[in-house]
């Protein structure tokens, strides 16, 4: 009787992103946070302004975008995820623990991110029922806190993010992260332009634009370099 042997099984064709500008959508989506938006420009008026500002871009050319090619190219490399990508490699132990230290750094973020994505899905459902509707700040504010302090409606509303994020994982990365991520981001940019534009008709912009940006070495202090550092 002859042996049968066992065919080697067929590699397993990983789905990617289908154009170049998905993939820098998905990398523009996974860089711009909640710092950036709500921590950034406070962190550039208290040290120095544009002095800081300078530091920062120094930062993000010669120290986080070297990390991030080195990233690009470990993942184009070996097609997997933080910690089998460093096994892939066969490098030093250490290696490995990093790429543990990825996945724990993720955890921690979802966990509050989730939270203030809640906010946002609950400050949504309350603007299409029209419960903002001719009242004033301090009332908007007194619904903030009972719906962010509350037992119920946090946890709530932070399992629905939870939920959709994971459809969008389950659904891969075409059909999933791809999709949502042109749709979400040109809407991001669009809002944070109509935000700016309409923070430039306030009183006191220009105060506040002189707070942003004027150059002060003074106030930049080495914390305040560690802090552009990231």
């Amino acid at each position: 009787m002859k042996s049968i042997e066992k065919e080697p099984d067929a590699p397993i064709k990983k789905e990617g992103f289908t154009t170049g500008f998905a993939v820098f959508f998905a990398t523009l989506g996974s860089a711009v946070g909640l710092g950036n938006i709500w921590k950034f420009p406070y962190l550039i008026g208290a040290n120095g302004g544009g002095a800081f500002l300078i530091v920062y871009l120094f930062c993000i050319i010669f120290a986080c975008m070297p990390v991030m090619v080195c990233e690009l190219f470990i993942g184009r490399k070996t097609r997997s995820n933080a910690v089998q990508a460093f096994e892939k490699l066969k490098v030093k132990p250490f290696w490995k623990s990093i790429g543990f230290m990825g996945i724990i750094a993720a955890f921690l973020i979802m966990s509050f991110y989730s939270c203030v994505a809640g906010w946002v899905y609950l400050y949504i459902f309350k603007a299409i029922k029209g419960d903002f509707a001719g009242i004033s700040a301090q009332s908007a504010a007194a619904q903030f806190s009972k719906a962010s302090v509350g037992i119920i409606s946090p946890i709530l509303w932070q399992i629905i993010v939870i939920a959709v994020v994971s459809a969008v994982i389950i659904a891969g990365v075409q059909k999933g992260i791809e999709r949502v991520t042109k749709t979400l981001m040109p809407i991001l940019f669009i809002l944070i332009i109509i935000c700016d534009i309409r923070s430039l008709t306030l009183s006191g912009a220009s105060q506040g634009l002189d707070f942003l940006f004027r150059i002060d070495f003074s106030k930049l202090t080495a914390q305040g370099i560690l802090v552009a550092l990231g």
